[in-house]
């Protein structure tokens, strides 16, 4: 594993610079977020993914595949980001793609990696990276996305056949594609892109679909789609919910508290990566693998112990992977 992740900004201070209002502050949760002064998404994945293939101690020509995710500008447009991402931390002959599929790409394409070493395709390994940089104004950290704060920041992990610190016992995907409306809104497409002066807009579009579909609806089919990836992806682990000691999920509560999550879930907060992500703000699809890595550096599970990687994107997708730890690297 490996992260690069720049200083954190507190809410406080953001607060006193007008950034965000105390209210939103208060309901979301956050008590700071990275913010990167300088460097972009990819540099970010470069250095992460430098990281974790060192630690990993695998030789850059067992690597037979690159994926590489984000939700945010990459520094160019119509750019083979993970073409660079590969060439920077692994090698110019090794193939890489980029998984977009927002919040969830970094777990999503953990799947498809897993599927691509038990396929046999090429290599023994592969490299997954994420990394974005939220730079003002084309959006706005604090305010662009409406149940969450988005900080800056590269991760990092190396999926592997029969080796690393945790073995991966099985991993779900759900999906509900009704969903993709809620950052699309109602509107007719744009037929260019925005303006950069002008910050993203996530809350207007999510009010124009949620006003026209009844909230138990939306409460009903995305929940039963979480509770379908969950329950599947512990079945076929052979493992019960009670038997998951740590889940790295996403950064992000969106004003749900810590009671109502674990009803929702069925995991309390002490379980979770939520006092990690909360001093992060939401790293894009980098969220999961940023919480395992602070699982792992402070000791919080053993041999044996079972971890839950828990993911959601608009879309929308779900994706649930199962680890069974085999040892705690030192980092």
């Amino acid at each position: 594993m490996g992260t690069d992740l720049p200083p954190a900004t507190t809410v406080e201070t953001a607060i006193e610079k007008g950034l965000v209002e105390a209210g939103r502050a208060a309901e979301l949760g956050y008590r700071s977020v990275l913010v990167a002064e300088q460097g972009s998404g990819p540099e970010f994945a470069v250095n992460a993914g430098r990281t974790a293939v060192e630690r990993s101690g695998i030789d850059p020509a067992e690597f037979g595949l690159l994926l590489h995710s984000y939700i945010w500008f990459q520094g160019r447009s119509i750019w083979a980001t993970a073409s660079y991402v590969a060439a920077q931390a692994l090698s110019v002959h090794v193939p890489a793609y980029d998984v977009l599929q927002r919040c969830n790409a970094g777990v999503g394409a953990l799947e498809l990696a897993a599927s691509h070493l038990t396929a046999g395709t090429r290599g023994s390994a592969v490299l997954l990276t994420t990394g974005d940089r939220f730079a003002a104004p084309a959006i706005d950290q604090w305010n662009t996305h409406g149940k969450a704060m988005y900080g800056d920041g590269g991760t990092a992990l190396v999926l592997a056949k029969g080796r690393g610190f945790a073995r991966v016992l099985s991993t779900v995907t759900t999906s509900d594609n009704h969903f993709e409306g809620m950052a699309r809104g109602t509107r007719p497409l744009d037929e260019l892109p925005p303006d950069p002066q002008v910050p993203v807009d996530l809350v207007a579009p999510y009010k124009e679909f949620t006003a026209e579909v009844d909230a138990t609806e939306i409460y009903t089919r995305l929940f039963g789609r979480i509770h379908a990836a969950r329950d599947q992806a512990l079945e076929e682990a052979g493992v019960k919910i009670e038997d998951v000691k740590r889940v790295a999920d996403a950064a992000t509560r969106g004003g749900i508290d810590d009671n109502l999550y674990a009803q929702l879930y069925g995991f309390s907060a002490e379980q979770t990566s939520w006092e990690f992500g909360r001093r992060t703000g939401h790293l894009g699809a980098g969220d999961q693998f940023a919480g395992l890595e602070d699982i792992l550096r402070k000791g919080s599970v053993v041999p044996g112990d079972v971890v839950m990687l828990f993911g959601g994107g608009a879309g929308f997708s779900c994706t649930a992977v199962v680890l069974e730890i085999q040892e705690v690297p030192s980092f």
